[in-house]
């Protein structure tokens, strides 16, 4: 089964592997070696957690410019 998800918490809790997809390429293909059932808050769980996150945060580059949006206009013929 493929879950393709942007919660890191939930991918390190459920899966058995945890792969980073960075510029199209894999960047980080973490296994999950943990028992079942796995214990939210865990040491180990929060420890793989910071580990890809640390990975994420890493990344160099710029967040997306957000896109303009158009001003509303001031009068709506239907609203009058």
């Amino acid at each position: 089964m493929l879950l393709v998800t942007h919660d890191v918490s939930e991918a390190v809790a459920i899966a058995d592997r945890v792969i980073l997809i960075e510029d199209g390429r894999i960047g980080l293909d973490l296994p999950i070696d943990l028992p079942r059932p796995r214990v939210r808050g865990s040491h180990r769980l929060a420890t793989l957690e910071t580990e890809v996150l640390n990975r994420v945060l890493s990344l160099p580059g710029q967040p997306p410019e957000p896109e303009p949006v158009s001003p509303l206009p001031t009068q709506l013929r239907w609203a009058q």
